[in-house]
């Protein structure tokens, strides 16, 4: 693997830089260099599936840092999507089966028989992607539970006005707002 790079700066570009195994961990240009790379890749590797518009955008997959969520419009596209991905990523981007997961969004969800390296992800009815719920059936009441559920266990510790520094501020808290309100209703 004989290979070398180079980078533009503003008007011109950097001596030539040979390419061993990756870059240093810290390093300022390794995750500019990784989303090079897995855009490269995930393009190649995704050439030619789907159709999935969204405002005349077609999209086929959604990337955030090491995460790659797979959009194809039909369940029976997405075993030569991840085959596709499979043989592209045998460059140095693997896909790790035990932390994938696959869902289908539909009226009527059902698994999908897909095999990564000879091993099927977990089928799933819901996962938590960007602290945002994604269900199989496209409803948010799951997650508008699980929000308020977090929101009353913080509530509930009531430790905001435990102490008497927190008292006094509370206390000038609800006088400001009856103030407040004398001003806008008297």
């Amino acid at each position: 693997m004989d290979e070398s790079v180079k980078l533009k700066l503003g008007q011109g570009e950097t001596r030539s830089v040979k390419i061993g195994r990756g870059v240093r961990q810290g390093c300022c240009l390794s995750p500019i260099l990784f989303n090079l790379y897995s855009e490269y890749r995930t393009k190649e590797g995704l050439e030619g599936f789907g159709d999935f518009q969204i405002g005349g955008q077609l999209i086929r997959s959604v990337k955030y840092t090491e995460d790659l969520v797979l959009v194809p419009k039909e369940a029976t596209v997405i075993q030569g999507m991840t085959d596709r991905l499979t043989e592209v990523g045998r460059c140095g981007m693997e896909i790790n089966v035990d932390r994938s997961k696959l869902i289908t969004i539909s009226r009527q969800p059902s698994p999908v028989p897909v095999m990564i390296a000879q091993k099927q992800p977990e089928n799933v009815e819901y996962f938590n992607y960007l602290h945002s719920m994604i269900t199989n059936d496209a409803k948010c009441t799951r997650e508008i539970k699980s929000k308020i559920a977090m929101s009353q266990t913080a509530f509930n510790t009531k430790t905001l006005f435990a102490s008497k520094l927190y008292l006094n501020f509370g206390k000038k808290l609800v006088k400001c707002y009856i103030l407040e309100y004398r001003f806008v209703w008297c």
